[in-house]
């Protein structure tokens, strides 16, 4: 038993040192920022709103990087977000680039909201993703690569305000119960003309 013990303590040593000594360096990316807090606090900006983004490749050859942009799923979103109305609003530009050994490059995050939407989504809160992506950052020494997605969580805050798909709930009652109320003084004022006629 003890034999058998130290036979597989001795394939598990030399698995784990043939990793770590003839598997070349794992390779990685990072992207700065990791979170985007946009707040619009007083009204829509009137334009795109533009950042920039960072990626960073450590390793001594070059990547080439994939941007996207998704939503995250229901189960991933932060609590009180909820996803953008549209995904065509946020854009990452370029959609492939090819960061150098040992150095780092931008990509242009854009979000604009159209003005014809502005006026349907004061008060809310979305949760967006910017994915970068690159099928070279993990190598091992054959042919067998690993592949990671980072992403860039983006939160964004509309304006305060009254949306117009908020109007129905407030505005819209308050207008109703004012027609209402006049056609009853109409109708009692009618029924007291005709009463006093007689």
């Amino acid at each position: 038993m003890e034999r058998r013990t130290i036979k597989l303590l001795l394939i598990l040593l030399c698995l784990i040192t043939n990793f770590l000594f003839l598997t070349p360096t794992v390779f990685g990316m990072k992207i700065c920022p990791a979170k985007l807090e946009i707040s619009m606090k007083n009204d829509f900006p009137k334009g795109e709103i533009r950042y920039k983004i960072q990626v960073t490749n450590p390793s001594s050859h070059p990547i080439n990087v994939t941007s996207s942009v998704r939503n995250p799923t229901s189960q991933s979103l932060s609590p009180g977000y909820t996803n953008i109305p549209d995904l065509s609003w946020v854009n990452v530009e370029p959609k492939v680039k090819t960061i150098p050994a040992n150095s780092y490059d931008f990509f242009n995050l854009t979000i604009n909201i159209p003005e014809n939407e502005k006026k349907y989504h004061y008060n809310e809160s979305w949760e967006v993703w910017a994915i970068f992506y690159s099928p070279d950052s993990f190598k091992s020494g054959g042919s067998v690569s690993f592949n990671i997605k980072l992403a860039v969580k983006i939160f964004i805050h509309t304006p305060s305000g009254v949306s117009k798909l908020q109007l129905p709930q407030s505005f819209y009652l308050l207008m109703l119960g004012t027609f209402f109320t006049i056609i009853c003084i109409l109708v009692y004022i009618k029924k007291r003309v005709s009463l006093t006629r007689k």
